[in-house]
């Protein structure tokens, strides 16, 4: 079901996506909430509009981090904190920003102890 233009900004990034992804399958159906998808989306991806922030150069790269949280979940070597870092490519001058590893990643590493 597509969401309102009111609930576009409480949308998850993977709902966001999804809903992205189903406005250009569905144009028609999505059409007076797709311009609003897009301007969310590009608010939630750091590198979008990159300019960096010391030297102003426009090219990055993206790292994904990983770490885990707390005491527990450092004893079972559950890496339940991601963070992505936007790297300048000429100054290499980092920014981080933070998420959640789901469930499923911090399973596959409980499981295989990465």
């Amino acid at each position: 079901m597509k969401p309102t233009i009111d609930q576009i900004p409480a949308l998850s990034f993977e709902a966001l996506a999804e809903h992205i992804r189903l406005a250009r399958i569905n144009s028609e159906e999505y059409r007076e909430v797709i311009p609003v998808l897009e301007a969310e989306m590009q608010t939630r991806v750091p590198n979008l509009n990159y300019k960096c922030g010391k030297c102003g150069h426009a090219e990055c790269e993206l790292v994904q981090l990983r770490s885990s949280g707390g005491f527990l979940s450092a004893a079972f070597n559950l890496q339940n904190q991601r963070f992505t870092a936007v790297v300048c490519v000429r100054c290499k001058f980092s920014e981080l920003y933070h998420g959640k590893a789901s469930v499923f990643q911090q399973a596959a590493d409980f499981l295989i102890g990465g």
